[in-house]
């Protein structure tokens, strides 16, 4: 089974991506930011970059208090 993020054409799997290393650039907001949550929620070790880095350290700190 797969979550499908239609805007984006990204296809997740439903099963656990633990281990796996995820890069997300311009994650300080929009999809971006939505993907790393995703990705965070499956297991995956996310990386996060962006311009905007007060607003990139709150997407840091809900990803670790959430997931």
């Amino acid at each position: 089974m797969y979550i499908i993020l239609e805007k984006c054409k990204i296809v997740f799997p439903t099963e656990s991506l633990s281990g796996v290393n995820v890069l997300v650039t311009g994650a300080s907001s929009g999809i971006e930011e939505q993907i790393a949550y995703t990705y965070a929620r499956y297991g995956a070790n996310v990386v996060i970059t962006a311009r905007r880095e007060d607003r990139l350290k709150q997407v840091e700190i809900q990803l670790c208090l959430k997931h």
